[in-house]
């Protein structure tokens, strides 16, 4: 089992996925679970409609081995359905990291 360095028992914390996908051409899109958009380090990971993380397993150093991730594409959102069609995302690198709030 995996333990964090923080606690669950103050009731006052929210804890939030955030996603970055990196395509193979730099192209960087960032999203998080969480019900607006979360900045940290100057970096803003987007509170997008569709975002899903779930089934995360964790290597023995932290690290996230696999996890089931979806994003909804839509008019006007940050990913769009013909560059997933075109396969501007296969092979893209995928990073995944849990947020205190």
């Amino acid at each position: 089992m995996r333990s964090f360095p923080f606690s669950l028992t103050d009731g006052t914390m929210a804890l939030a996925w955030l996603v970055e996908i990196v395509r193979r051409d730099g192209q960087a899109f960032r999203f998080t679970t969480a019900q607006s958009n979360v900045v940290t380090a100057g970096v803003t990971f987007y509170a997008e409609p569709g975002v899903e993380v779930s089934s995360v397993e964790f290597r023995g150093d932290g690290s996230v081995a696999n996890a089931a991730i979806r994003i909804a594409t839509y008019s006007g959102g940050l990913i769009a359905a013909a560059d997933v069609a075109a396969g501007l995302f296969g092979a893209a690198a995928l990073k995944v990291y849990i947020a205190r709030l």
